[in-house]
């Protein structure tokens, strides 16, 4: 299944550790949240969301249809 997350951050330029540097987390969070292991807090959320340039109803949409398809 491939991650829509991971191919936009990808498509934003941005590698793992630039995107946690700028979200100011830590890269396991950001992987683990790209892979479906955890779940983002909402203003984390938002923040991803921006630097990303998706629509914050978007963001949530993705993330929780990608978790639903591995159930």
């Amino acid at each position: 299944m491939r991650n829509i997350l991971i191919e936009k951050r990808i498509l934003a330029g941005l590698g793992r550790t630039e995107l946690a540097k700028n979200l100011k987390v830590s890269e396991s969070t950001v992987r683990k949240v790209e892979i479906g292991e955890r779940n983002p807090s909402v203003p984390l959320a938002y923040r991803w969301a921006k630097k990303l340039h998706i629509p914050k109803k978007d963001f949530f949409s993705i993330f929780f249809n990608y978790k639903a398809d591995n159930m």
